[in-house]
Order: C-alpha cells, then sequence, then structure tokens
C-alpha cells in the first residue's frame, strides 16, 4: 500500500511542478502576447459570452486556425468569464497534461522518472514557444505526444480520437499524424478502426463548420498560403530572419531545431524501446516541413511544435543513455516476455550508460541558456524575445480604448495587425473579421487549382454566402511614417521597424 502511494504521489509530482513553470511562464509573457493570440482570444470570448463564431461580437467568420483551441478557450471563458484568465487556466492545464502523458510514456519505454518533467520544462522555458503562448503550439504537441502513447499502448480507436482532435488543432498537422501511424505497428495493423474514428472526430467540426460558415477548411489557409512570403523569406528560412532581427536570443530559441537529428539517430538505434519517442520527433519535423512544402510566410508560431517536439525527443535520448538500460515495461515495444527466454540464453551485452553528471550536464545544455534569455529582460515581459507585432500590448490597449471612445460601436478597416484591437473595442475589421473580404482570394484560389484540386475547393464552398455583404464601415486606419506628422486621432506604433502612427481616417462606405 505504501509502495502504491509512493508511486502515486511521484506521479504527481511531474506534472504539479510543470504546472508552476508554466504558471509562471504564462505570468512572464501575458504582457506581450503575439498579435494573433488575441485573435483566437476574441474568438473564445465571443463563443462564450455572445454565441457567435467570428472575431467581431456579431458577424460570424471561419478564420480561427485552430477550432479545437477555441473550443477549448471558449469553454474555459464561459467558466471565469475572460479570456486571459482562461488562456491562464488552459496553459497550465495542458502542460500538466503533457507531463502526465510523457511520464506514462517513459514508463512504457523505461525511461527514467525525471524525463518527462524535464523534457515538458526544457519546453516551458523556450524563448519561441514562451512567445507563443496563447497560440495552439503547445496543445498540438500534448496531442502528438498522446497519440504516441495510444500508439504505443496498441489503442487504435484512442489513437484515431486523438489524431482527430489533432487535426482539429492544426489541420496542417495531418501529414505528421501519418508519420505517429507509420511508427505505430500495432496502429497500422488496426487501420480500419483507427482511420474511421479519427474521421468521425474531425467531422464533428468539419461538417458544422461546411453548413454554417460556408467552409470546412478555416479561410487563414486561403489567406496566409497566397501570401507565400515576407520577401524572400518563408517558413523554410525564415528562422535566419529571427536570427538577424534578435540575435543570440533568436539562436537559443530555434537552437532545439538542430537537435532533431541526435534525436533521431539515437531513438532510432534503439527504436524497439524508444519507437513512440522517435515517432514524437519525426511528427515535429514533418510539421514543420509540411510548411515549408506549401510555402508560407515565417510566422513564429509555425517552428515552435517542431522546437518542442525536438527539446522531447532530445531529452529522451539523453534518458536512454544516461540511465541505466532497463527492459522496456510490459507490452511497449521491444519488451519481452521471460517465459520466452531460454534457460541459459546468451548473455546481451549492453552500451555503458553514461554517468548522472552527463544527464545533468545535458539537462542544463538545454535548460541554462533557454532561462538566461528569460530573464534577461524585465520580468514580465514587456516584449517576446521572438516576436512580430507593430505595437506593444500597452500600445494596442491604449489604441483600442481610444477607438472604442472614438468609433462607439461603429468600424473601420484596419491595417496590418487585427487581433489585440478586436479584443479591446470590437471595431476593427479585415479579411479575418468579415467573410465577404475574403471571397476574391477565394475564388483566386479555385480559379488557380488544379484539376484534382479543384473540385476539391468547390465542394468545400459549396455552401459559401456568395450574396453577403461587407460589414459597413466608417473609415480606415492608415499607419503614417514617423516623417509625417498624424493629425488627431493618432496613436504611435512603437514595436514597427522605422518607427510610425496609426491615424483614424473617416470615410464612410457600403
Amino acid at each position: 500500500m505504501l509502495k502504491v502511494a509512493a508511486q502515486r504521489s511521484r506521479r504527481v509530482r511531474g506534472p504539479l511542478l510543470t504546472a508552476a513553470v508554466a504558471a509562471a511562464g504564462f505570468w512572464v509573457a501575458r504582457g506581450a502576447l503575439v498579435d494573433d493570440a488575441y485573435i483566437t482570444l476574441s474568438y473564445a470570448r465571443n463563443v462564450a459570452l455572445h454565441g457567435t463564431w467570428g472575431l467581431l461580437s456579431d458577424v460570424p467568420s471561419a478564420t480561427a486556425t485552430s477550432p479545437l483551441w477555441v473550443l477549448l478557450l471558449a469553454a474555459a471563458t464561459a467558466l471565469v468569464r475572460d479570456a486571459l484568465w482562461a488562456l491562464a487556466v488552459v496553459h497550465v492545464a495542458v502542460a500538466a497534461a503533457t507531463t502526465a502523458v510523457l511520464q506514462a510514456l517513459a514508463r512504457r519505454t523505461g525511461l527514467p522518472a525525471w524525463t518527462a518533467p524535464v523534457a515538458v520544462g526544457a519546453v516551458l522555458v523556450n524563448p519561441l514557444v514562451l512567445s507563443v503562448v496563447g497560440m495552439e503550439s503547445l496543445l498540438l504537441v500534448a496531442l502528438f505526444a498522446a497519440t504516441a502513447l495510444a500508439g504505443a499502448a496498441a489503442r487504435p480507436a484512442l489513437f484515431g480520437a486523438l489524431a482527430g482532435a489533432a487535426f482539429l488543432t492544426r489541420m496542417d498537422a495531418a501529414p505528421a499524424l501519418v508519420a505517429l501511424a507509420l511508427c505505430s505497428p500495432a496502429v497500422l495493423r488496426r487501420l480500419h478502426v483507427a482511420v474511421p474514428v479519427a474521421a468521425l472526430t474531425a467531422a464533428t467540426w468539419t461538417t458544422w463548420s461546411w453548413f454554417a460558415l460556408g467552409t470546412a477548411v478555416p479561410d487563414t489557409f486561403v489567406i496566409k498560403s497566397q501570401q507565400h512570403s515576407w520577401g524572400p523569406w518563408s517558413v523554410v528560412n525564415g528562422w535566419r530572419w529571427f536570427v538577424e532581427l534578435y540575435g543570440a536570443d533568436a539562436v537559443v530559441a530555434f537552437a532545439p531545431l538542430a537537435l532533431a537529428v541526435p534525436a533521431l539517430v539515437v531513438t532510432a538505434a534503439r527504436a524497439r524501446a524508444l519507437l513512440p519517442w522517435l515517432a514524437l520527433t519525426l511528427a515535429g519535423v514533418v510539421h514543420v516541413a509540411t510548411l515549408a512544402v506549401v510555402v508560407v510566410p515565417p510566422y513564429h508560431w509555425y517552428y515552435a511544435p517542431a522546437v518542442a517536439c525536438c527539446l522531447l525527443g532530445a531529452v529522451a535520448a539523453l534518458a536512454s543513455l544516461t540511465a541505466p538500460a532497463a527492459p522496456a515495461a510490459p507490452g511497449a515495444p521491444g519488451a519481452r516476455r521471460s517465459r520466452r527466454t531460454p534457460r541459459r540464453a546468451p548473455r546481451r551485452v549492453r552500451p555503458p550508460a553514461l554517468p548522472a553528471a552527463a544527464a545533468v550536464a545535458g539537462a542544463a545544455a538545454l535548460l541554462v541558456p533557454a532561462l538566461v534569455v528569460d530573464a534577461g529582460r524585465a520580468l514580465p515581459w514587456r516584449v517576446v524575445p521572438v516576436q512580430t507585432n507593430w505595437a506593444t500590448s500597452d500600445a494596442y490597449d491604449d489604441m483600442g480604448r481610444g477607438l472604442r471612445e472614438v468609433l462607439r460601436g461603429e468600424r473601420v478597416l484596419t491595417f496590418g495587425e487585427i487581433g489585440h484591437l478586436a479584443y479591446v473595442c470590437d471595431c476593427v475589421v479585415d479579411g479575418f473579421a468579415d467573410p465577404a473580404l475574403v471571397r476574391d482570394g477565394v475564388r483566386r484560389a479555385v480559379r488557380e487549382a488544379g484539376p484534382v484540386l479543384r473540385p476539391v475547393l468547390e465542394l468545400n464552398y459549396r455552401h459559401r454566402d456568395a450574396a453577403q455583404r461587407p460589414v459597413p464601415l466608417v473609415g480606415r486606419l492608415e499607419v503614417l511614417p514617423v516623417s509625417r506628422e498624424a493629425p488627431e486621432p493618432s496613436w504611435p506604433l512603437d514595436l514597427l521597424p522605422g518607427g510610425g502612427t496609426v491615424h483614424l481616417v473617416r470615410e464612410p462606405r457600403g
């Protein structure tokens, strides 16, 4: 009884520790969230408090890239009545759940108990992951881990349900889910169970969206895939652009991507026991590779799942090298039943485990540089280490309150960013808020599609309201360079390279 209680205590300790780290990380980053995080928060608040699936409180739209993330935040918002506090609750809960899943995976694969909390801790303090708090990245990694565990446990129905949930977290994760299936032999043998369950799970959302919003696929796929790149920079080489912008901070943030190769090599060498960890690392690599093939701009949160999965794989590889060689847990890949072992079987020669000091040094190499970057600026952060916002959260708060006071319920066309302003004032519009403004992009996507994809797109937009009128506007927000004097009302953009000012231009439009 005492032994069971001690085991339960150890299993709870890891999730509690990482929950505390996640709470601290949220406190550090909450005042500097990326603008797209506020798009999700606006959706969550509008679903919870207004019953509207949209960026505006009274205009349905289909630009939430991650339906499941919105639904989780909306459920929490309905309870706490504030989307930012809801984000804090869900962020901490996802971190704790990820640790619990990885603890189970570590036990199944014979890795030491410290593997999961150290791995998740390394993810939570990584400057890139902290820079995208509020986005769906951590949830996607948690679902990748849970899917890998379901595959290792030979539970194809659960594998399918989790894969469907991951698809609803990011639909571009589909190839990564295929990679997870290919690394799960028990699931491959029962695809007739896993695939229908995954399809049914995904269909719970996509069918409703197809009829209610006029598309089963979020409009962000049209918006962002047609952007392709920012000048010479796309997802393929965008990490170099961030290194040029932010120097050592970005190097530390993106460095875990370089761990993909050693993590894959070590886990592949011990694939009989570590196949789920190989699958988890591979899922992150395949996800970012998919975005590179599609050719989209280098939004920094696109890299976060790959960075996280590489860190998880690297810690698992380190644990496998430094821990005493232990047999895999019963039921795990590579586990052997004693009854099948010959009485005088030849002794297996195992590679010697590295000393415990090597594990400490390896963990420190992953954690210390990240912590140095995290603590290298005033806490809590005013600006995250890797970011693309045009203004700080404080500046957007002031701008949103000013617009709300001036417009008094009227709406204007915004400039390049919309999330934070929409959250504060519910008064700005662009293609993310008004489906009518995406109409030309949809038509272009259908027109430029090949003979195979075109019928699929035409079916997807079959229920689209082609006659929907745009949201009435009374003007636009114009960005003026610092060299021009901006008339009132105007607000500064304090993060825009070269500086700038936002000016409200009134020009009534239908």
